[in-house]
This record gives structure tokens, C-alpha cells and sequence, in this order.
């Protein structure tokens, strides 16, 4: 019998150990806030413990637990410095212009959300020196533009940041 109350009482300390051995992710912090708005959303602490962030020219990455789940990594480079693409204006209000004086040929034009899809695509044929591309209905936000040389197959890629 007592061997049975020791086994049971042994079992029980057992689950009990095992069972405080999890790590949900949970942040504490000395503030912070949550902001929705019909575009996009915002979480912010003070004070959150291991957390880094790392940035370059061109990237940006930050780690912690007040992060969200996400699948897929976007990157932003310029695989053509040789042609000299201009964008502006570059915050956009109600259209941007893609000068493409000293990039010739053939171009497809790609706009993408920042969540990757595509919003529009259209095909610039040789000779158009300027394209006025209109951003009246789209929200205030960043949106990537991939301008890829159909001939030479050169990419350019560009942040346009969206604002009233």
C-alpha cells in the first residue's frame, strides 16, 4: 500500500514537472499598443526581452516574439544598374511616372502589394519615354514595382510608398 501512494504521488510530481515545461509566446513589456486601420496594422512593446533587429540597404530583419507568422521573404534588389530607370514621385500621391529615357527597349511593368500580389501588369512597348501610371484607388501604403527589360531581361525593382 505504501509503495502505491509513493508510485502515485511520484506519477503526479511527474505530470506536473512536465507539464510547466512549455513556452508560449507571450511579451512582457513595460507598453505597447495595438493600431488597426482598413490598410495595415501595427504592434509595438517597450521593453520586449531578445529581441535584434539587422538592416542593410536594401533588406530588414527583426526577430522577437511580438512578430507575425509569415511564409514568405521578399527582397528588394536591383539586378540592373545599367539602366538608369527613374521613378517619381516617390512618396505617390495620385500617379508616379516611370522615365525610362535611358533604358531602351521593351519593358513589362509589375505592381505588387506588400503582401505579393500582383495589382497590375502591363507591357511598355520601344519608344515610350514616360509612363504615367495612375494610384488614385489604391490605399496608403508600400507597394513594390518590378520593371523587367523584355530584351536584355534586366529586372529593376523599386519601393513606392503611398501616401494621401
Amino acid at each position: 500500500m505504501k509503495s502505491k501512494l509513493q508510485l502515485t504521488i511520484l506519477f503526479s510530481l511527474f505530470v506536473i514537472i512536465t507539464n510547466a515545461q512549455s513556452l508560449t509566446p507571450s511579451v512582457i513589456g513595460a507598453s505597447g499598443a495595438y493600431i488597426n486601420s482598413a490598410s495595415c496594422s501595427m504592434t509595438w512593446t517597450v521593453g520586449e526581452v531578445m529581441t535584434d533587429t539587422y538592416s542593410s540597404a536594401s533588406n530588414f530583419f527583426t526577430q522577437g516574439f511580438n512578430q507575425p507568422d509569415s511564409d514568405f521573404v521578399t527582397a528588394i534588389v536591383s539586378l540592373s544598374p545599367e539602366e538608369n530607370i527613374l521613378i517619381y514621385p516617390n512618396p505617390v500621391i495620385d500617379y508616379f511616372i516611370i522615365d525610362l529615357r535611358n533604358a531602351p527597349g521593351n519593358h513589362t511593368i509589375c505592381l505588387y502589394n506588400i503582401l505579393g500580389q500582383m495589382l497590375l501588369q502591363e507591357n511598355i512597348p520601344k519608344g515610350y519615354l514616360q509612363v504615367k501610371i495612375p494610384f488614385q484607388g489604391f490605399a496608403n501604403g508600400l507597394y513594390l514595382l518590378n520593371i523587367i527589360n523584355s530584351e536584355s531581361n534586366l529586372s529593376s525593382s523599386f519601393k513606392i510608398n503611398k501616401v494621401q
